[in-house]
């Protein structure tokens, strides 16, 4: 007996009733079904994810995690730490992964992730080939004055708005191998100068900003650096030396700053180097401890 829609659409006017009854059991049925999604534990999948993340040589600590639809897991309080010597990591406020459907049908591994951090929002692509790892990212409204290693420096407080975009190859996961490209822009920033170099100096505004970054070997090139406001211009070249444990990275910057006549007044002792309105420095060191020459 061969069944056709006009037969079952029939079937459906002639009993009414059977149809209601029906219409109900599938709703309960889904209903039923992604409220046991909604409601499941989703902290049981906690010890995978950090599993899957320590196979990809990265650290991680979650404090809460939630289902989210569809297929997704959502995480607050997240630490990620991307080398096993690295002391301090990315401290994320939340967290949300989910599989790439479509990439998934045709075989391969990607996740879209999106993050809020440092008073900004992130989002990522990431393509997941063994060991190795493939990611292109957007950013925007960052505040670099919250990430760690910029945190309670003594000559500098900095606030930003930055936004951009990027790609990194990881190989096994490693920043130290890694290749990849950034672009970004300030759209705002302050920049409040230590006590040590004047006690009274108003907070510098800068208005503008681009950065064009290229890594290679481990080793990230300035291609170009250049951020400016209406009392100062700072233009940077160089290069930073990663190491296995990122504040040990190596500087090798130069660092040419031009200030107004007004500012280098209220340096008072330290704006006589800017005599001329222009100096030059060579930051050396590493990324937890500059030298300034």
């Amino acid at each position: 007996m061969q069944v056709t829609l006009t037969k079952i659409k029939t079937l459906f006017r002639a009993k009414p009733m059977a149809t209601t009854i029906a219409i109900y059991i599938v709703f309960f049925i889904v209903a039923c079904l992604l409220f046991s999604y909604l409601r499941f534990p989703a902290i049981v999948f906690k010890p995978v994810v950090v599993s899957a993340a320590k196979d990809l040589g990265i650290n991680m600590d979650v404090s809460q995690m939630d289902l989210v639809f569809p297929l997704g897991l959502s995480m607050t309080d997240v630490e990620v730490i991307p080398q096993k010597r690295a002391r301090r990591g990315i401290h994320l406020e939340k967290l949300n992964i989910r599989p790439a459907l479509i990439s998934s049908i045709f075989g391969n591994e990607k996740y879209i992730l999106k993050a809020m951090a440092y008073g900004g929002t992130s989002a990522a692509e990431v393509g997941v080939y063994g060991k190795d790892l493939s990611v292109s990212f957007t950013f925007d409204d960052l505040n670099l004055g919250e990430v760690e290693l910029l945190k309670k420096r003594k000559w500098f407080v900095l606030s930003t708005a930055l936004s951009g975009s990027g790609n990194l190859e990881l190989p096994k996961g490693l920043l130290i191998k890694g290749s990849g490209d950034l672009d970004a822009k300030l759209n705002s920033g302050i920049v409040k100068l230590g006590k040590i170099f004047a006690p009274d100096v108003q907070p510098v505004i800068v208005s503008s900003g681009t950065a064009r970054l290229k890594m290679r070997g481990g080793r990230i090139e300035f291609n170009r650096f250049e951020v400016a406001g209406p009392q100062l211009s700072i233009k940077v070249t160089g290069s930073i030396n990663l190491t296995s444990a990122p504040r040990h990275s190596r500087l090798a910057l130069t660092v040419a700053i031009n200030l107004d006549k007004q500012l280098a007044e209220q340096l008072g002792p330290m704006g006589m180097i800017f005599s001329e309105g222009k100096k030059t420095f060579r930051v050396g060191g590493t990324l937890q401890d500059p030298i300034l020459r």
